[in-house]
């Protein structure tokens, strides 16, 4: 029985999902090999008919005759096939076609289309997504629920956010009758980046590729560009131990940050490597995190033996130039800014292996048109149970993590430390308990407590979590509500 050939239509899209790769300008049938490679393919016959051969030898000085093991033969043979049958089969849904008629599921192997879920636009009651069983983004599903059932589809085979987008796109395009039905938002794979590609096998490669002297032994300056006039770099934002930070403009992307990375020249080969892995291992980190108040990382490239983060750019100041420039936030400010920071070291915390910050100070923190921005992750570390190297600033440092054991915990010390100084000016005490309220007496005697909690020198009178300091702020912020609100109507009923 043959395979039906299916046909598409001139109008239609089709999107192919991981692992094959993605032609935005190509509207025809996208015929490529499912999910299996030729050489793979190969492998498994050679395997099999190696197997056969074996076999067919101890048979015949077994038997001495043709005979018996011509059975062994073409049963093996029939297995040999039937192993690569089932190897080649595509594994559920490899292509998303979209016309105007409706939405079609196809399972492609090679040239052929052996299956294919048509819906038609008109039966689609909704299309949202579905959250998985771990709290990562790609883990979740497509959902595509009409009158008859649901359909689904794992967000990791859409691999990149471009395909994504394409996607959403289109599915808004073509339903119009009832907006509400698409509940999907097309920026919600961005920090899976179309172009980044976190492989230590890359980046190696191309810093070996490079030639073995640097052209520019300065850091770089306004003009100059990279990766062949996609990037112009700005100007030069600050400097640390790895290399140097600069506000660049991307041909693609608008304005960004270029994070350096200086890799060593004239060592051996051990010492390279350890700077690119570490290079790959925040690149990595960024990667996988997924929160409104983590910058987000758009790819990576090494040129002129210096490695690049290409980083969204944060547009604000930090917090330490806001209260050095306009003076401390009030107590009700620094709260709400206060619940904002719980909840990106939540996220942090809550990985697996959970991610100490190590730095999360003001100076590390910008204040955006849309919210707090935590940056600088070259700190961070997984947690895993051994001494690391002492990092971070004095005044914003726990005892623990001076002795190279952070802890989750450590973050909190810090972001205790940095609520006292966003309300009193002053910069905290090392590896001290703050009590705010000492240096500004109108701060409340609740929000004295919290900071000088989450403060605490001991561990075990410290907040366990993020999400316990977070609770006792909020409770703190609804008071404060209450009480401003008791006051404006004393006042109106006095006036």
């Amino acid at each position: 029985m043959g395979i039906k050939k299916h046909i598409i239509p001139p109008d239609a899209q089709v999107i192919p999902l991981w692992p094959l790769p993605f032609d935005p300008n190509n509207t025809t049938p996208i015929e490529k090999k499912a999910r299996i490679s030729p050489k793979a393919l190969a492998m498994t016959l050679v395997v099999c008919w190696v197997i056969l051969f074996l076999i067919l030898l101890i048979s015949q000085h077994a038997f001495g005759g043709g005979h018996v093991y011509t059975g062994y033969f073409q049963c093996l043979k029939a297995l040999a096939l039937g192993a690569v049958w089932v190897l080649s089969k595509p594994k559920g849904t490899t292509h998303v076609q979209l016309d105007r008629t409706g939405i079609t599921l196809l399972s492609k192997a090679g040239y052929d289309t052996v299956g294919t879920k048509h819906t038609p636009w008109f039966q689609i009651r909704s299309i949202s997504v579905e959250p998985g069983k771990s709290k990562h983004v790609t883990d979740g599903y497509l959902s595509i629920k009409t009158k008859n059932g649901s359909q689904r589809i794992k967000l990791n085979k859409f691999a990149d956010s471009q395909r994504w987008r394409k996607f959403v796109e289109l599915v808004k395009k073509n339903i119009t009758d009832d907006p509400l039905k698409v509940k999907l938002d097309e920026h919600y794979l961005d920090h899976l980046s179309e172009t980044a590609d976190y492989s230590f096998t890359r980046l190696w490669l191309e810093s070996l590729a490079a030639p073995p002297r640097r052209q520019r032994l300065q850091p770089l300056t306004d003009g100059i560009t990279l990766q062949n006039n996609r990037f112009t770099i700005k100007h030069h934002i600050g400097s640390g131990a790895q290399g140097n930070a600069y506000l660049a403009t991307c041909a693609d992307r608008g304005e960004v940050v270029l994070k350096e990375f200086i890799l060593p020249l004239y060592v051996d080969a051990r010492a390279r490597k350890a700077a690119i892995t570490e290079f790959e291992r925040e690149s990595a980190m960024l990667g996988k995190l997924s929160h409104p108040g983590i910058i987000k990382v758009y790819d990576t490239f090494v040129e002129d033996q210096r490695a690049y983060l290409v980083l969204e750019c944060a547009q604000g100041q930090n917090l330490k130039q806001i209260v050095e420039g306009d003076g401390a936030f009030s107590e009700e400010r620094a709260c709400e800014i206060g619940i904002e920071l719980c909840s990106i070291l939540t996220h942090l915390h809550t990985q697996a292996p959970p991610l100490v910050h190590q730095d999360f100070t003001p100076d590390n923190l910008i204040l955006t048109p849309t919210g707090i921005k935590l940056i600088d992750f070259s700190g961070t570390r997984a947690l895993e149970g051994r001494t690391t190297a002492i990092v971070g600033k004095r005044s914003y440092m726990p005892p623990e993590q001076f002795r190279g054991e952070p802890r989750i915990q450590s973050d909190v010390f810090a972001l205790g430390c940095t609520l006292a100084f966003l309300t009193t000016g002053v910069e905290p005490e090392p590896i001290s308990q703050s009590h705010p309220k000492a240096l500004k007496s109108s701060l409340s005697d609740a929000f004295n407590r919290i900071v000088e909690k989450a403060t605490a020198v001991n561990l075990t009178d410290r907040y366990d979590s993020a999400a316990s300091l977070a609770a006792d702020l909020q409770a703190l912020t609804q008071t404060q509500s209450l009480i401003l609100n008791t006051a404006v109507r004393e006042k109106e009923a006095i006036t």
